[in-house]
């Protein structure tokens, strides 16, 4: 029984064995290898939305407008350090009622960039005991923002948009 030989099929992704004539079946096989972890790799790539890259949020307001004095605990995403463990920043706030509180953002120094903190968790506890917490993604979040505001009422912490102007 006389095998088939093609060309290889390497060649659309220049691969450098595209003029070696090979049996079908080998030919098969190696274009399942070199080609199938990249369609894999692609469409990973392309439906992966756990993160929501365009929704972070580097620094915000909190306004307390509970009946109750709030302890506050932001989380940040994590970020590797230089053995590769990630590392979470958390920030501890009181948050008295009827008051704000504005976050600058944090900044993580590396020996020639730095990276911007990103808000990941917002967890209150108010002094009557009650836990509210809101994660990531953020309602109304639709870019990158350092200017976002978020309102502690008495049974949920609101999303609530870029930060305005208190007092006026």
């Amino acid at each position: 029984m006389q095998q088939n030989t093609y060309t290889c099929a390497c060649d659309i992704i220049s691969h450098p064995l595209h003029f070696i004539r090979l049996p079908s079946d080998i030919l098969i096989r190696i274009c399942v290898l070199i080609i199938q972890p990249i369609v894999v790799l692609a469409t990973t790539m392309s439906i992966d939305t756990s993160k929501n890259y365009r929704r972070k949020i580097y620094a915000c307001a909190l306004k307390n407008v509970s009946d109750h004095n709030a302890k506050v605990v932001l989380t940040y995403e994590g970020i590797p350090n230089d053995k590769g463990e990630v590392k979470h920043t958390r920030l501890d706030i009181d948050v008295e009622k009827g008051k704000t509180r504005y976050l600058s953002e944090r900044l993580v120094t590396r020996p020639t960039y730095n990276i911007r903190e990103v808000i990941e968790r917002v967890d209150a506890t108010l002094d009557n005991g009650t836990k509210l917490e809101l994660t990531a993604p953020f309602d109304d979040v639709t870019s990158p923002t350092a200017d976002w505001h978020f309102v502690i009422e008495n049974n949920l912490i609101k999303s609530a948009g870029p930060t305005p102007e208190f007092g006026k």
